[in-house]
């Protein structure tokens, strides 16, 4: 893996409540250098396995075909000595090019009855056809293609501000965004014992599956088996 530990830093700086984030320059590119962040739910744990989840959750993506970002594994030590894993994610902003989620264009939308950060299934596929930024089948498959990744690779996370769009000042358009922010996949808080344990008992990854579905953020499932505009295929795959 790379040691990112003497890179060039840049004063960028990214929001974002899980772990510490700073900007580097690699190969002549800026990467955001994600951290672990301390787990909460396994307090055996030094610190979660993040970075690998969103390593992994990135490159599942891109096996999919659907645009996500560069991700690369790597190490850093920091002023304490301490050796962590992290992942260099590439920044895909540049001059002129902003990065805007999907809650602020759920903002544009004045007669909606929910703010920007409202999961209602029917209100966010509503927003696809009422905005005029974009061609409205542009943004409901990458909608829906995420969706059903993030379900694959249990991503408990995904909310309107972590998916969106990319803003070109100059030509005032919008683009979509690759996919970003993976790092809550595949469990990133199970250490080694939990992983064999529910591997070794069918049972347990049920429960897992369960579990999952009750802590995704994005909308209820409730909702995707009786919406008229769920593809049939995603509404056959959660028991509708």
């Amino acid at each position: 893996m790379i040691d990112f530990t003497e890179l060039p830093k840049r004063n960028k700086s990214y929001a974002g409540a899980n772990g510490s984030k700073i900007s580097i320059v690699y190969n002549g590119e800026q990467y955001m250098l994600k951290f672990p962040p301390h787990p909460v739910k396994n307090q055996d744990m030094s610190y979660s396995n993040s970075c690998i989840s969103e390593y992994l959750g990135c490159k599942i993506f891109e096996k999919a075909g659907v645009p996500v970002q560069e991700t690369i594994l790597g190490t850093y030590k920091t002023k304490k000595g301490v050796e962590k894993i992290v992942v260099a994610c590439k920044d895909f902003t540049s001059v002129g090019i902003e990065l805007q989620d999907f809650a602020s264009l759920k903002n544009q939308i004045i007669d909606s009855e929910r703010n920007g950060y409202g999961t209602e299934l029917a209100d966010i596929l509503s927003v696809f056809d009422e905005q005029t930024a974009m061609e409205p089948e542009k943004i409901r498959e990458r909608f829906w293609d995420m969706f059903i990744v993030d379900a694959f690779i249990g991503n408990w996370d995904r909310h309107n501000g972590n998916w969106g769009f990319l803003y070109h000042v100059q030509s005032d358009e919008l683009t979509l965004a690759p996919v970003f922010d993976c790092g809550s996949c595949l469990y990133p808080q199970a250490d080694e014992r939990m992983i064999m344990k529910i591997l070794a008992d069918k049972q347990e990854i049920n429960n897992v599956s369960i579990h999952m579905q009750e802590e995704y953020n994005f909308m209820v499932i409730s909702d995707i088996l009786t919406n008229s505009q769920t593809p049939p295929n995603l509404k056959n795959r959660f028991g509708g």
